[in-house]
């Protein structure tokens, strides 16, 4: 029997135990473990959560992994865990998941207990509630002691986070304390300085990157660093604690505000690095600035702001520069006349707009539907008659395994209802002998229920087994790569998700000059198997290089 294995490391100290500390090594004693029991673990599943925690359900890319393998029908059918915590540490969703890889016919295992983690029956599902209650008890107990932890380091002056722009850290008895950093300090000084001569964000990144002023990052400064230090009470010589909590919102982290009365504020003058009045100043111009910001995107009938991700531009959060690996996204510069200006939308590299010429070098800036139409009849060059052949060629390949499996599941399935309806038939025999009727009732029920559930598996198998002529497949699989091209740019929603099926990883754009005129050169992989049979599972990756694009 074929096995595959989930591991899972939290973030946080609710993991007590030393098997649940590394990855590798669960990873390690749940091979041993199979081996031990004559099963065979395929490397292709083996799915592994490092630093995420059992509270969170959505971001987790190795237990999804793990779930889109249960469709059509799982390739394996025990999956190996250390404990029922490293699934999930929630009352409701880990019994949940457990009920699902149970429904597509995997059977859970823990090799700590050497025991199956199972809803089957009314035993088995109490111990795996109360096992799951009991973790998720553990993992709230653990961040009441972290926020209790906190609170003490707030009270007595200490470090209560991570290292502070402008500070040094210093342990002295138990806890670690702030010292301020003399050349650090001088920088933040500069910052508000700046503030008050009415520099933006943008333009004080820019300008301690051109004069190569030492960072908090190595990338060099970045606006939303900026943003947040002169926003930050610390430098004025206070400490505020305790104005959001972290919470979960539909299986991931979410945050809430926490009310003023919670928050704890404490005095540390010998922490101020800011001046009073400089401080104040400060505070005076960021409130206007935030009232016009308001009245911009308020309700009295000014313009307000898309929170909604769906990009209208194409290639957003596609593609990486090729000087500084930084995001390629869209940059708005005005055009025409200044009285009546036209927004005009660019694409560039980010890090370059934001940081400066000292962060990155790449400068190329090309109108976005120059660039989205360049890269589009890229992609559609790349789509050739290779690359559609070898995605055909494995389409198939897919569907004769499919085709075998069903028929090897369906004689299966044949043979299990004819000893079913053989021992349904004995039941029905014993009691109208007058056996123990009570008990050979609950027995006939068990056994017609699954009777239920086989010839309903039974009858999916054959309306969904779709044997179809390798010819017609083919033919199938060809028109819809020609759809594939004509769809791709006629409408940016649909696009985005084709291109989010096709692309493997981030799109590499490196700047070009040829004859006077600037460019990009793209350079990524595509794969076409699971946009053409409707499967994004599909791994079928093709390299593709792509032509240089160029403007005047």
């Amino acid at each position: 029997m074929i096995a595959a294995i989930y591991a899972r490391k939290s973030t946080d100290d609710s993991d007590r135990s030393e098997e649940a500390r590394s990855t590798v090594r669960q990873v390690d004693q749940a091979t041993a473990y199979a081996r031990a029991r004559g099963w065979e673990v395929d490397p292709r599943f083996v799915f592994v959560d490092d630093a995420v925690s059992g509270a969170e359900w959505k971001h987790r890319p190795g237990f999804n992994a793990l779930l889109t393998t249960l469709e059509p029908r799982p390739p394996f059918g025990v999956l190996i865990v250390s404990e029922l915590s490293r699934i999930g540490r929630d009352t409701v969703r880990t019994p949940a998941a457990v009920l699902q890889l149970e429904e597509a016919g995997v059977e859970v295992w823990s090799y700590l207990n050497d025991a199956r983690i199972s809803l089957s029956d009314e035993t088995a599902e109490a111990m795996t509630l109360l096992s799951s209650l009991a973790s998720s008890w553990e993992r709230r107990r653990a961040a009441q002691r972290v926020h209790d932890a906190l609170r003490r380091r707030v009270e007595a002056g200490a470090v209560h986070g991570g290292k502070v722009f402008g500070y040094r850290n210093v342990r002295r008895g138990g806890f670690v304390y702030r010292e301020i950093d003399p050349d650090e300090a001088r920088v933040v000084r500069r910052i508000f300085d700046l503030t008050l001569e009415g520099y933006g964000v943008n333009r004080i990144a820019k300008t301690l990157n051109a004069e190569g002023v030492p960072a908090p990052r190595a990338r060099g400064w970045a606006p939303s660093a900026i943003h947040a230090m002169i926003r930050n009470p610390l430098y004025d010589g206070l400490i505020v604690w305790n104005k959001t909590q972290k919470i979960k919102r539909r299986g991931t982290n979410g945050i809430r505000r926490r009310d003023p009365s919670e928050w704890l504020r404490r005095e540390v003058p010998d922490l101020a690095i800011i001046p009073p009045d400089v401080a104040t100043a400060v505070d005076a111009r960021l409130r206007v600035r935030s009232e016009r910001f308001t009245r911009w995107t308020g309700a009295a009938g000014g313009h307000t702001l898309a929170l909604t991700y769906p990009s209208s531009f194409v290639l957003t959060n596609f593609c990486r520069c090729g000087e500084c690996g930084g995001r390629i996204g869209t940059i708005s510069r005005t055009h025409g006349n200044p009285r009546r200006h036209k927004l005009v939308r660019f694409y560039g590299c980010t890090i370059r707009w934001n940081r400066g010429a000292s962060v990155c070098s790449n400068a190329v800036l090309l109108r976005h539907e120059v660039l989205d139409g360049a890269f589009l009849d890229a992609i559609r060059a790349a789509i050739g008659d290779d690359l559609l052949r070898d995605a055909v060629a494995r389409a198939v390949t897919l569907q004769r395994e499919r085709q075998d499996a069903s028929t090897a599941r369906l004689r299966a399935l044949a043979h299990d209802l004819r000893e079913t309806e053989q021992r349904v038939d004995r039941l029905v025999d014993a009691i109208a002998t007058g056996g123990p009727i009570e008990e050979l009732l609950e027995r006939l029920r068990t056994e017609r229920t699954k009777r239920t559930a086989l010839e309903e598996e039974q009858k999916a198998l054959r309306g969904h087994r779709g044997d179809q002529d390798e010819i017609e497949l083919v033919t199938r699989l060809m028109a819809r790569a020609a759809e594939l091209r004509s769809l791709l740019g006629t409408h940016v929603p649909q696009t985005r998700k084709l291109l989010a099926a096709m692309l493997v990883g981030p799109v590499i754009m490196t700047p070009i000059a040829e004859d006077g005129r600037r460019g990009y050169r793209f350079e990524g992989r595509l794969r076409l198997g699971g946009v053409l049979t409707g499967e994004t599972r599909e791994t079928l990756v093709a390299p593709t290089g792509f032509e240089p694009v160029s403007q005047p």
